[in-house]
């Protein structure tokens, strides 16, 4: 690897895979085939594998909740109790991370006692919200890869959003930073095999774009996921004229995903096989509102409705047929046309 020295591996912290900290099996198993490809691996904390499998685990749980209510009013409608999905654990999420090509880096007892200290004493990533120290699982699994990477982060890659517990367990350590991507996309920054794609890839990541935005998977639900717009504080910022006196209630949210295309120039990483490109996602929305009339007697509802665009950087692989389980939007941003929006009672 000229420039940049021989890669050992790339560490996987959980927030790679997005706000909702769900693994994703193909994100895995692409980066891990890009490692192998440089005889590097893919190194993901058992810290980390334990917060991936709760989420997962967590997800299940819920889904199995509301199958069984939909149960329960299936048969009062007269119809069949639908099949409730077997569950599913902790153990058999990190071995299907394994079976993807991740190695996940054990956590041992000195490390598991630092952390513990580091976030008694406020030291290291450590930190005190509202008279609570945090900071354990932060520092026990950057600790556990600089004792796994022969006590320090040479060779190292590590792709996660909190860098500054990465580089205050360093500075306590008195080791050098690694190299630090804060998501996926930033990797090739960092891999300097980098350039322009050429018209024949620049065509098939268009292509790939328009096969996955276009087809068939994309619901509105997926692009609400997709663009992490499942938390309100997410939103697009936009002032619809009904501050908290005029006293409406949020009841539902319509995302209608429209046509995608490519903004600017696609990017060729030759280390990772991959095509990045900034993309735009033209999007109808509609907001439903609520509340009683002034006598108290009647619900009255509104709707508003306005066109807004998503836009954010997507890296997808040469070789493999893009899935949307396995693609992230990254350096993301929302906007809204003016001029679109508008009203009507119901």
């Amino acid at each position: 690897m000229e420039g940049i020295g021989k890669i050992r591996a790339i560490v996987f912290d959980a927030n790679v895979f997005g706000a909702n900290v769900e693994p994703s099996v193909a994100t895995i198993n692409n980066w891990f085939a890009a490692c192998e490809r440089h005889e590097a691996e893919l190194w993901i904390p058992e810290v980390v594998a334990w917060e991936l499998a709760q989420r997962v685990v967590q997800e299940c749980e819920r889904i199995e909740r509301e199958v069984r209510t939909h149960n329960t009013r299936r048969r009062k409608w007269g119809f069949p109790a639908t099949t409730e999905p077997p569950p599913i654990d902790d153990a058999e999420v990190i071995s299907r991370l394994e079976r993807a090509g991740a190695t996940i880096v054990p956590l041992d007892g000195e490390a598991a006692v630092l952390a513990i200290r580091d976030q008694v004493l406020l030291r290291g990533p450590a930190s005190r919200k509202k008279e609570i120290k945090t900071g354990a699982a932060d520092s026990a699994w950057i600790r556990s890869i600089i004792d796994y990477n022969d006590g320090d982060c040479d060779g190292l890659v590590f792709v996660t959003g909190d860098s500054g517990a990465v580089a205050a367990t360093c500075d306590s350590l008195g080791i050098d930073l690694p190299r630090i991507a804060k998501n996926l996309g930033e990797i090739r920054n960092l891999l300097e095999e980098t350039a322009e794609a050429n018209d024949a890839q620049s065509v098939r990541f268009a292509t790939m774009v328009n096969k996955l935005f276009a087809g068939p998977d994309m619901s509105d639900a997926e692009l609400v996921n997709l663009a992490d717009l499942s938390y309100r504080h997410n939103w697009w910022e936009i002032d619809l004229g009904i501050g908290p006196d005029a006293q409406w209630e949020l009841q539902n949210t319509l995302v209608r995903p429209g046509p995608a295309q490519v903004i600017g120039a696609v990017q060729h990483d030759a280390w990772s096989r991959s095509l990045s490109g900034t993309i735009r996602i033209d999007v109808e929305v509609e907001e439903q509102y609520a509340r009683q009339d002034k006598w108290g007697d009647a619900p009255e509802y509104r709707s508003f409705f306005y066109a807004a665009w998503i836009q954010g950087e997507v890296t997808l692989f040469e070789d493999q047929e893009p899935t949307l389980d396995a693609i992230e939007l990254t350096d993301m941003e929302l906007g809204v046309e003016p001029a679109s929006i508008y009203s009507e009672a119901i």
